[in-house]
């Protein structure tokens, strides 16, 4: 964001903080069971975000911050949040400490929503390599969506990597193979 000013309303930030605190900030054990299954705690971060909005409706039109005069409001920064999840440089935190990685955070994401606009006006999305990788995550993130709606749907918990390994020989090796024997022809 070299050459652009961002500036925080600090009473918004701060209830901001406050709301989102105990949503981001993790014991340990949270951490461990985290690493296990990313997928799970995004999903359960989204849901414990819900059960907030009632703390953060108030506040939804509320500046939270400006970069070079453009406003931000609480709800334009978590509209774009869906889209863009924050990332944490300091994955352990203290509750002391999370008011700066929360900050550092959103201006990441404010950075990354700046390039995009950025390399959308080059025609960078229109790149080779740029196509291909773009392709391939879609095509992995699809992948993880229909194995979880398939496993749901089945009633199938595989939130532990030793269930994971299981659930895959028992449901989803089998279906691949019938996927494989269903489509063989129209690959060949």
């Amino acid at each position: 964001m070299s050459g652009k000013k961002m500036e925080f309303d600090k009473d918004t930030f701060f209830k901001l903080v406050e709301i989102l605190g105990p949503i981001y900030l993790k014991s340990e054990m949270d951490r461990e069971q985290e690493a296990k299954y990313v997928f799970w705690s995004i999903r359960e971060r989204e849901v414990k975000l819900r059960n907030r909005m009632h703390d953060i409706q108030p506040i939804l039109k509320n500046l939270l911050f400006t970069v070079d005069g453009e406003t931000w409001t609480v709800e334009r920064f978590l509209k774009y949040r869906r889209s863009h999840p924050l990332v944490f440089r300091q994955k352990k935190m203290e509750s002391t400490e999370f008011a700066n990685n929360f900050k550092q955070a959103i201006v990441d994401m404010v950075t990354d929503y700046y390039l995009t606009k950025k390399a959308y006006k080059y025609d960078y999305d229109k790149i080779n390599i740029v196509e291909r990788n773009y392709n391939m995550w879609k095509d992995n993130l699809a992948a993880i969506y229909y194995r979880e709606k398939y496993l749901y749907e089945n009633g199938i918990d595989s939130m532990f990597i030793s269930d994971q390994i299981k659930t895959i020989d028992k449901y989803l090796n089998p279906y691949i193979d019938i996927l494989q024997k269903k489509y063989s022809d129209v690959w060949e």
